[in-house]
């Protein structure tokens, strides 16, 4: 069971179902309990509860809104 805290899209709670039942999640190392989970389109981060099968949607992003790091070779003029 997946508790969605905002509303999020139909499509970004199909996805996480997903990508949930296929385990792809990654763990926070400063929270317990936290999860980071890459998606096709979208980052998500959750809450899974210790006991049972509940799931909290804390936050939904667009892959394309991370930074990036890019690297600018240094032009002479």
């Amino acid at each position: 069971m997946i508790e969605d805290l905002r509303p999020h899209k139909a499509e970004q709670l199909a996805e996480l179902r997903i990508l949930l039942n296929a385990g792809l999640d990654r763990a926070d190392a400063r929270r317990t309990g936290f999860f980071e989970i890459n998606g096709a389109a979208n980052v998500y981060y959750i809450l899974r509860y210790p006991f049972g099968h509940k799931v909290v949607l804390v936050a939904a992003w667009d892959r394309e809104g991370e930074p990036k790091t890019e690297f600018v070779a240094p032009t002479t003029a």
